[in-house]
């Protein structure tokens, strides 16, 4: 006679349950953040090293200080502020990462980029009848967010203006090539990222089709690192002869 070993059992409701609130939850500090962004709280906050209360804030921005304290709750519970006495403070590397735009971290135009309607908005109005769109059809305000979340990262360069030996750097946000990756906290702001990409008949590409790509067209010594989570160089070399 043999053992049976029982199937695992699958999540519970509980479980799924908090992981559904979980996606809730980020959508809330999301808000929080790109308020934070758009207002001038959070470049006012970083002003103020020390700290500064709601009222302190409310004050030098002409705003209601009732409204400011909610918001200072709330970043707060997004880990973006600390405690500083009776008011908040930053946390460590928040400046740099939410308002630093010369700063290869940068992430804080993300924020204020999948709030436009080119993200989500456009993509369930054309759901049914699958219209494309091109850049000539988007928004100033779409530019000039895709412009500043873009901007520490691209960098290119091209086969026939290289010198002999000389290397090509692509510098892009790679989509998940696993469905762990796609499931990380990264791949789920790629995913997000797809909806517009679709809309222009594009397709987010994994890291490792740049290394095809460029042996096609006779680039050799290829490599790669990543620089954030959501942020990936490849590189390889025009032969010198």
């Amino acid at each position: 006679m043999t053992d049976t070993i029982a199937p695992a059992a699958g999540p519970t409701v509980k479980e799924q349950g908090s992981a559904l609130l979980a996606h809730a939850a980020g959508y809330a500090s999301h808000r929080t953040i790109a308020i934070g962004v758009r207002s001038g709280l959070l470049a006012e906050l970083d002003r103020a090293p020390d700290g500064a209360t709601p009222e302190q804030l409310a004050e030098r921005l002409g705003m209601d200080p009732f409204y400011v304290s909610v918001w200072c709750r709330a970043a707060f519970a997004a880990g973006v502020c600390e405690r500083a006495g009776g008011g908040y403070r930053l946390g460590p590397h928040m400046a740099t990462l939410l308002l630093d735009q010369s700063s290869p971290a940068y992430a804080g135009g993300v924020f204020t980029v999948l709030e436009q309607p080119e993200m989500f908005g456009r993509f369930e109005a054309s759901l049914a009848s699958g219209e494309r769109m091109w850049w000539a059809d988007t928004s100033p305000d779409w530019i000039a967010n895709v412009s500043v979340t873009g901007t520490p990262f691209y960098t290119r360069r091209v086969r026939d203006a290289l010198e002999p030996g000389g290397w090509f750097v692509i510098s892009d946000f790679p989509f998940p090539d696993t469905e762990e990756g796609l499931r990380s906290v990264p791949g789920r702001v790629m995913g997000a990222i797809q909806f517009f990409e679709a809309q222009i008949d594009d397709q987010l590409l994994p890291r490792a089709y740049y290394d095809g790509l460029l042996a096609r067209h006779g680039f050799t010594d290829p490599g790669s690192a990543a620089i954030t989570p959501m942020h990936a160089l490849t590189w390889a070399r025009r032969p010198a002869s």
